[in-house]
């Protein structure tokens, strides 16, 4: 690291503890990401070629019901988390640590017995081969959300590439390095298999996360101790508050495909989910910008360092979003190009919806990380407000447009969704704390140094 830095920067001897860990941070979150885009490039390729539209729309919407319910438990964990860490003497982090392995059992449990008793006596699905690979996935859902909660613990203890490593790249990793494997040996066509491997995968992620983080504390196995940690001295409200905040964030990005799979067919779902594979590589430059700086940005907010804390967020947002405008004209012109490969001619359709998804990203990544300023301010009263109008509009485009347009109906559901959210959000973190934070602003800041 320090002989890579050397060469292209300042002496890594001279580099503040700041910029260390930033480099540090986003060359091994980027690392985890390119290969978890890679593999998932790759496994929409081979499912998407091998399963057929239906098949491949089977397989995905099964994950991406995974992802839909468990990646809130996990972020719910993170906003507290990093909220709360930088406050915490060693001995409350040892609390944290039990809390967010039980708690996060407990609530996984809930939420898989609930979620089944709910498909098993009311028809949500129009498809029943959608619905079918959704209970399958549903066997390994608590694993899921234990990694979720496990990928919390490395963001607060700044980790971030560990983090991303379980938060987004372990289940299609997995996926598909055990598929692969499974068709070369099988050939088999059938998606329920494949669906049977995130289980496994899942269930693997648990075992090697709780061994990576080496605990060996009473604490993970005395209930008890539950009651005494620290965030149970937070308010009821706030736990409330983030719990529906996480889940309307999460969901504003998962919500499309998921009523996609409930509203139409697994044709239109194999469509939506080759756009969305395409879209990955748009926004990940964002996603590890959060999950780098989330932790610094609560320790600059808490020590009233507002003026540095602008100088940390303008410099990479002004990055990424070039970066984003950039990737997304190479991964449009690379899906145009692969669609053919895929063999089935319903894939065409997935381009106009990339083009929909993409203007729907851009706006998302130019209004800064406005929700995780919000929270680490304790004001997520205005974030859960942003993300319910977002919410009803969202459903409200859905429920129009998705019968009638399928794939294309989600794109724009899409579009309805995080950009809305995210600027009604901007407008508050100017209005309350004084700050001006998206690309715009980073944009004039960095022409008003250049003078």
């Amino acid at each position: 690291m320090e002989r890579f830095v050397n060469k292209w920067t300042d002496k890594w001897s001279n580099l503040s503890d700041l910029q260390k860990y930033f480099i540090t941070g986003m060359m091994g979150a980027t690392g985890v990401t390119m290969l978890q885009y890679t593999t998932g490039f790759l496994s929409s390729l081979l499912f998407g070629r091998v399963l057929g539209a239906d098949g491949y729309g089977i397989l995905a919407n099964a994950m991406q019901w995974l992802i839909f319910l468990g990646m809130p438990i996990g972020a719910v964990f993170r906003n507290l988390l990093v909220r709360r860490w930088p406050l915490a003497s060693d001995r409350e982090k040892e609390l944290l640590s039990g809390w967010t392995i039980k708690l996060g059992s407990v609530i996984a449990i809930l939420v898989v017995v609930i979620f089944l008793i709910i498909i098993e006596n009311f028809s949500i699905f129009n498809d029943e081969s959608v619905a079918e690979g959704v209970k399958l996935a549903m066997l390994g859902f608590v694993f899921f959300a234990l990694v979720q909660a496990i990928s919390a613990l490395f963001t607060a203890e700044k980790k971030p590439a560990v983090a991303i490593l379980f938060m987004r790249a372990w289940l299609p990793v997995g996926t598909f390095l055990l598929g692969a494997t499974y068709f070369f040996l099988t050939n088999s066509r059938n998606p329920y298999d494949y669906v049977y491997f995130t289980i496994v995968v899942c269930i693997v992620g648990v075992i090697v996360g709780l061994w990576w983080l080496r605990w060996r504390r009473a604490n993970l196995v005395r209930i008890s101790n539950i009651i005494k940690a620290p965030f149970l001295m937070e308010r009821i409200k706030t736990l409330v508050y983030f719990a529906l905040i996480t889940f309307l964030g999460t969901s504003s990005f998962t919500l499309p495909p998921i009523l996609l799979g409930v509203l139409s067919n697994a044709e239109e779902l194999g469509v939506f989910h080759i756009a969305m594979r395409f879209i990955g590589p748009v926004i990940v430059a964002n996603i590890l910008m959060l999950n780098v700086l989330m932790p610094i940005v609560s320790e600059l907010y808490h020590n009233g360092e507002y003026q540095r804390l602008l100088r940390v967020l303008y410099k990479p947002l002004l990055l990424v979003s070039i970066g984003a405008v950039v990737v997304a004209v190479f991964v449009g012109g690379l899906l145009y190009f692969i669609l053919p490969i895929l063999k089935d001619p319903a894939y065409y359709r997935s381009f106009p919806v990339f083009i929909v998804m993409v203007i729907a990203v851009l706006l998302n990544v130019f209004s800064g990380n406005t929700h995780m300023l919000l929270n680490i301010a304790h004001k997520e009263n205005f974030v859960l407000i942003a993300q319910m109008i977002a919410m009803v509009l969202q459903l409200a485009v859905s429920f129009v447009l998705i019968p009638k347009y399928g794939a294309m109906g989600a794109g724009f559901a899409f579009l309805a969704g995080p950009p809305v959210s995210k600027w009604i959000s901007y407008m508050v973190v100017r209005k309350k704390l004084g700050l001006s934070i998206s690309f715009f602003d980073a944009l004039i800041w960095y022409i008003g140094r250049r003078r």
